[in-house]
């Protein structure tokens, strides 16, 4: 059975997030500075926080929003000197897109096979990003919000 530290060791998230740092380098004339020793902060937060959850096997839901909340909240990325552009949100909005990424990559574990982040509304996904920058956050409070937005149970009771 596979517990909550090794949970994260089986989803590609290194893989995911390197693809998009290219992609976002490429895409803005810049060049980002990936602090490791941070990136291991974020690796090893997000594994205690997954443990909170007492759960033997957490969905990629849970993964992807604790996954995002750290990486928001420890900002591993920065700028080179070089860089033309300069998106101050990065590390949020990397962050999140890194989580969304794992739930289009494993949507098996989420039961909604028709997961696509190109179906989630631009504007939505800007509101999140500032939301992640300025407003308080908690792992699970982010990892509700991937639950919510991967599963399509957005409508209330009745």
């Amino acid at each position: 059975m596979e517990t909550h530290d090794d949970c994260l060791a089986t989803v590609s998230w290194r893989e995911i997030l390197t693809w998009l740092l290219i992609w976002f380098e490429r895409g803005n004339d810049c060049e980002l500075i990936v602090d490791r020793e941070i990136l291991n902060e974020v690796q090893k937060h997000t594994r205690m926080s997954l443990g909170n959850y007492g759960l033997p096997r957490p969905n990629i839901a849970k993964i992807a929003g604790v996954f995002s909340f750290w990486f928001r909240k420890l900002k591993p990325l920065h700028y080179s000197l070089d860089s033309n552009t300069r998106y101050t949100a990065v590390n949020e909005y990397l962050g999140l897109m890194v989580g969304l990424a794992l739930c289009e990559k494993y949507k098996a574990d989420l039961g909604n096979s028709e997961f696509k982040i190109a179906a989630i509304p631009k504007r939505l996904v800007l509101d999140w990003v500032n939301s992640l920058r300025v407003h308080s956050h908690s792992p699970n409070s982010t990892t509700m919000s991937f639950e919510l937005i991967t599963t399509g149970q957005t409508n209330g009771p009745g």
